[in-house]
């Protein structure tokens, strides 16, 4: 009886003991914060409105999934550049920003050294031109769906502390509004957005760092044409580093 009763009290003493030594499950809830620094690009096509300067980036993002694996989250981002984003073309100092409210359902797969989260939803995008010396600005509103993929793959799992490489493609296309200054009439088009990241997440406790190496770009076609004028088609394009602070549940 004795014996019974001291393999049972070990029996229940082990299972704590172990469960201290198992891996951090996956986050239920992630919260995350972000600033980064790079380069705009913006690139005119049948123009020489050409240009690249500095930039600064910020990110706010929130996600959370359910056991089933199925959840959803919300991200901003935005990014602003130096005023001389035309400078070396001869234009007046202009800044160039960005911003995106991108708005996804999500549903993510994984094991205990794997998970790669899907997403797919709305995107709100304004990509805004100011030259800094008349006040015109000039404004490309755009309305878009995006699918979004982000794998991560954990190098170590412990009990308080993971590191893991990560990842992002995400591909959209939408409509654009294009809303200028200078122009009598307001314009419509089509844009594709792309993006991509890869970088890499420490996680202790519930808080994460992360670094990487982030580009997000999109591509307007010419408008239509009023008046006999269209507005040109250009390409945007944001690359820089980026790091992050999160908290995770």
């Amino acid at each position: 009886m004795n014996t019974l009763h001291i393999l049972a009290t070990l029996s229940a003493l082990a299972g704590p003991l172990l469960a201290q030594n198992e891996p951090q499950t996956l986050p239920k809830v992630r919260i995350e914060l972000g600033l980064g620094a790079g380069t705009l690009d913006h690139d005119t096509d049948g123009s020489n409105l050409d240009g690249d300067t500095s930039a600064g980036a910020f990110r706010l993002g929130f996600e959370a999934f359910g056991k089933s694996g199925l959840g959803g989250g919300v991200r901003y981002e935005a990014w602003t550049s130096k005023d001389d984003l035309f400078n070396d073309a001869g234009f007046n100092s202009t800044e160039g920003s960005t911003a995106s409210l991108f708005a996804h359902l999500s549903y993510r797969l994984g094991d205990e050294d794997f998970a790669m989260p899907l997403r797919g939803g709305l995107l709100l995008h304004n990509h805004h031109l100011e030259d800094q010396v008349t006040d015109q600005d000039t404004d490309f509103a755009s309305v878009a769906l995006l699918t979004e993929i982000a794998p991560e793959v954990f190098l170590s799992r412990g009990e308080r502390v993971s590191w893991s490489l990560t990842g992002g493609l995400s591909l959209g296309a939408g409509l654009t509004r294009i809303d200028s200054d200078a122009l009598a009439n307001d314009y419509d088009s089509t844009t594709v957005f792309y993006g991509a990241e890869l970088g890499t997440r420490v996680r202790i406790d519930a808080i994460e760092l992360g670094l990487s190496f982030v580009a997000r770009g999109h591509s307007m076609s010419e408008s239509d044409t009023k008046g006999g004028l269209s507005v040109l088609a250009y390409d945007s394009t944001f690359t820089g580093v980026m790091l992050t602070v999160g908290a995770v549940f």
